[in-house]
């Protein structure tokens, strides 16, 4: 990968930074294999038959709770009649609940379901057990500079966003 220095920053050819996303994506691929067993244990739930994005859909509406289709289409970057879908099929599985918003009836809002909550603890418990295994191994040098990347990553995503509305 050739980098140029140009005025203090390192410049990326079109060519380098599509070799570093296809580097990204193999690396994010990869962190999603190691996880995805710690996630989906046969006869535990919600891991139990939940694709990724449930998975995610799941953790955002615990820690976001109440909160409305439109708002977590937001947050996941997906339709509002994407989430409404995904929503429809966890409640059909007991894992959410629906009610109207006693501030406007037009708005429903979504919650986990009380049962829930134990077993997504239990799958975010794995799932950042698995990722110690990984930050372990590559030091703490290396843990930090993810993290530190991962932060400028959100920030860069959340002004993305910010600017799009």
């Amino acid at each position: 990968m050739a980098n140029h220095k140009e005025s203090g920053r390192v410049a990326v050819s079109v060519a380098d930074a599509w070799e570093q996303a296809r580097a990204i994506q193999a690396t994010a691929q990869l962190l999603r294999r190691h996880i995805d067993p710690h996630l989906h244990r046969p006869g535990e739930g919600p891991g139990k038959d939940l694709s990724p994005q449930q998975l995610t859909a799941l953790s955002v509406i615990k820690e976001k709770e109440p909160i409305t289709i439109k708002a977590l289409s937001e947050i996941l970057m997906v339709s509002p009649p994407s989430a409404s879908v995904m929503v429809d099929r966890l409640v059909e599985m007991g894992l959410l609940t629906r009610a109207q918003s006693r501030q406007d009836r037009r708005e429903v809002q979504i919650r986990v379901s009380p049962d829930v909550y134990e077993r997504l603890e239990q799958a975010e418990k794995r799932s950042l057990q698995s990722i110690v295994e990984v930050l372990t191994k590559i030091g703490p040098e290396y843990a930090v500079m993810w993290c530190d990347v991962s932060d400028k990553v959100r920030q860069v995503l959340a002004e993305k966003g910010s600017s799009s509305q």
